[in-house]
């Protein structure tokens, strides 16, 4: 645990959040979680870095009283995330890294890659709305086009 976790963590037991008598339980340190994540991309869209900082403390805040309810540090967490993703590969996509097994699933369903982008082409509407879901069960936001000299929607993402 860090030193800067371990006060953190002492703050919350003298608060009577965590701890013998802490009364917080992890669904409501889970709600304040989402909160606080909320007010984070309040402050990316206003492009405040001051107030930014503030609420990526706050998030920090409360991953260190959550972790600590489940006898965890937050150091061991990370840990654990890194060794789960530092050999991870896969694609930026829409400014977001799009994980291969997730661009496995995506060709799988029809999808090919060129350049960054992902495309299929649909011959019916049916086609079309799966490949939208396909897309969209990915955490991307498809869009499609129709193409009359082809008599093919395109479906991408990019």
């Amino acid at each position: 645990m860090s030193y800067r976790e371990h006060h953190i963590v002492n703050w919350g037991i003298a608060r009577n959040l965590i701890g013998p008598t802490g009364q917080a339980t992890a669904e409501g340190q889970v709600e304040k979680l989402r909160e606080e994540v909320e007010e984070v991309a309040v402050e990316v869209d206003k492009a405040d870095r001051d107030a930014l900082k503030l609420e990526i403390g706050d998030v920090y805040v409360v991953l260190c009283q959550l972790s600590a309810m489940w006898d965890l540090s937050l150091d061991e967490c990370i840990d654990a995330a890194w060794e789960k993703i530092k050999d991870r590969k896969g694609l930026m996509i829409q400014g977001k890294f799009v994980k291969e097994a997730n661009l496995e699933s995506l060709k799988r369903a029809g999808f090919k890659s060129f350049k960054g982008r992902l495309s299929m082409l649909c011959g019916s509407p049916e086609e079309r709305d799966a490949a939208i879901s396909a897309a969209n069960a990915s955490g991307l936001k498809p869009s499609s086009q129709w193409f009359a000299q082809l008599r093919a929607w395109e479906v991408s993402v990019s």
